[in-house]
């Protein structure tokens, strides 16, 4: 396979991701509350800051550039597969979330809580499998922007699911509270209470 087809593989299945969520948005339910404006600041910026460091390599001073290991086909392809099933997962999980998925945190009317699907192993199927392709995505840069942008998406998503289960304990009360405590957050076989 070309070289120059071979690196285009990771940034077209980024690209089919966004397209899949972008047409599943339209079913979305109505708002029925919505986290304020800062709350989505705090998390929006950090997530568009870490995106735009990963993809754009001019964004940081040369160093940040520099590979921090030789550049492999078979570790690009390892890359590849991680980030397809991280995509995968999250789609999955979009899937089972169905109408009541938002971009921002909210909650919908006649929200329900979905437990089922990917919600079976993770309460965050969504944010878990999107760090797993990123994990993926840095790693093939081989370089610090890749560490650095991936920090930051990550410190900005786990902000996001603490406002979203503050959110969700005010909606379900104690069901959602039994089901913090039996499932892991991100991470599938986790202690829940870790």
């Amino acid at each position: 396979m070309p070289h120059e087809l071979l690196h285009k593989t990771i940034p077209a299945l980024w690209l089919l991701w966004l397209a899949f969520w972008v047409v599943s948005a339209r079913s979305a339910k109505t708002n029925e509350w919505r986290e304020s404006d800062l709350s989505r600041w705090l998390h929006g910026v950090p997530i568009l800051i870490g995106a735009a460091i990963m993809t754009f390599p001019t964004l940081l001073p040369p160093p940040f550039e520099i590979r921090q290991f030789k550049e492999f086909e078979t570790v690009y392809w390892l890359c590849a597969v991680i980030v397809a099933l991280g995509l995968g997962f999250a789609c999955y999980a979009r899937v089972a979330l169905g109408r009541n998925w938002s971009a921002s945190v909210t909650l919908k009317r006649e929200h329900e809580l979905v437990v089922t699907g990917a919600y079976r192993y993770v309460r965050h199927p969504i944010y878990a499998g999107i760090l797993f392709a990123l994990l993926g995505s840095a790693i093939e840069t081989a370089a610090w922007r890749g560490i650095i942008g991936f920090a930051a998406i990550v410190l900005a998503i786990i902000y996001k699911y603490k406002t979203e289960e503050r959110a969700l304990v005010r909606k379900f009360g104690a069901d959602y509270e039994w089901y913090r405590d039996q499932v892991p957050a991100l991470i599938p076989f986790w202690p829940a209470k870790w």
